[in-house]
């Protein structure tokens, strides 16, 4: 009764949390029930059972799907469906090597674990009146099962948004599993068909250190792309906390699956309920911001190009006391003001700082202005929200 009801538990909230977590019904009670020992088998199968389709039904019940999902299964070749699986399954080695190579180590390494799976599968089958066998391979097939099943949901809802889509990192957390399954159920199999210690050491050196020579090539590449991210998330804030009083169209558009009109329909909607935080910065915000201004910004305005109808501008910004990029940078070209819309990269300012976390720090900025103006610049802190001066060379 104890392992019911803890299976049903987790099974329950899986469900209402995850959009796969319905797997969980076939992959939690059900195990316990595969033990010989457990007695009323019959009986308990019916009332899992019977607790799945309750659930069910809950679920389901008045289901709409979301208009910005693609169609269920749609009508793609066999060959779509399976690069795509496949390309989910081997997903946490994405970042491993560079563009155009993803699609092809991941679909191959996922095909690998597929097989390898599979494979382990067949031997425990021809084992399945072993009940002590069972018992120790049992876990891992269902830990497996579900990475599998969840990339087989994946595929299914998903596919219409592209193969590309199936290297999202918010599925690592699932593909991930299928890895340490195939892990440990090949050193199970091999010493339950005696093979050698030196056999087993070998596979576990070469499997072990082939998963970890990946997973580290992947994470040094990750946290790469995380750092950009983060900047283009800082920019994209600023975008929001500003857009009342600047035109930062070109920062929000750092959103990407969102329009900035949108986004700046939804911040005004949430400002007005109190809910946003900081809130929105109005015109006569800003203009007490800028007198406010204290020439406490780290970095420089570094190039400034002009011709007849454009300015473009660029450099660098730090917040010293954050120890960390400006959000973004405002421009004051006479009583013209305009938001950085791009962040770049700037290794040489993280190796003069020795931090690398200020390579993320270089900004430009691009509008029409008259080439007789004073330019001014200032780096935005928005959380605050504040304005920093900066340095004109």
């Amino acid at each position: 009764g104890v392992k019911f009801a803890v299976c049903a538990a987790c099974a329950l909230a899986s469900s209402f949390t995850l959009s796969h977590g319905l797997l969980l019904w076939g992959l939690t009670f059900p195990l316990v029930l595969a033990d010989a020992r457990v007695r009323r088998r019959g009986v308990w199968l019916l009332a899992w059972i019977a607790t799945t389709a309750a659930c069910a039904v809950f679920y389901f019940h008045d289901y709409a799907k979301p208009v910005t999902v693609p169609d269920f299964a749609p009508a793609i070749s066999l060959l779509d469906y399976g690069r795509y699986l496949l390309a989910f399954l081997g997903g946490e080695f994405a970042y491993a090597v560079r563009e155009p190579h993803r699609l092809t180590l991941t679909m191959a390494t996922g095909g690998v674990l597929l097989a390898g799976f599979l494979a382990a599968g067949l031997w425990a089958l021809s084992r399945w009146r072993d009940a002590a066998v069972l018992r120790r391979v049992l876990p891992w097939f269902a830990l497996g099962g579900y990475s599998i099943g969840s990339g087989a949901l994946a595929t299914l809802g998903r596919v219409g948004f592209g193969l590309d889509s199936a290297l999202s990192s918010r599925y690592v957390a699932f593909s991930l599993y299928l890895t340490i399954a195939v892990f440990m159920l090949a050193l199970l199999v091999l010493r339950e068909i005696g093979a050698s210690r030196a056999l087993r050491a070998a596979t576990l050196v070469l499997l072990g250190g082939t998963i970890v020579t990946l997973l580290f090539w992947s994470n040094e590449r990750c946290v790469r792309f995380m750092a950009s991210d983060n900047a283009d998330t800082r920019l994209l804030r600023a975008g929001v906390v500003f857009g009342e009083a600047v035109d930062t169209t070109s920062a929000l558009q750092r959103a990407g699956n969102q329009s900035p009109e949108v986004i700046r329909t939804h911040a005004r909607a949430l400002d007005e309920l109190q809910l946003l935080r900081p809130r929105l910065v109005r015109s006569g915000d800003l203009l007490a911001l800028l007198q406010a201004a204290g020439a406490d910004g780290a970095g420089e305005l570094e190039t400034i190009e002009r011709d007849e109808k454009t300015l473009s501008v660029s450099g660098f910004a730090i917040l010293p006391a954050q120890r960390r990029p400006a959000d973004a940078v405002l421009l004051m070209v006479g009583e013209t003001a305009a938001m950085s819309g791009k962040v770049l990269r700037r290794s040489e300012v993280a190796r003069r700082l020795r931090d690398k976390g200020q390579a993320w720090s270089g900004w430009s900025v691009t509008l029409p202005a008259a080439s007789n103006a004073n330019i001014s610049a200032f780096a935005v802190e928005a959380d605050v929200p504040r304005l920093h001066r900066l340095p004109v060379r």
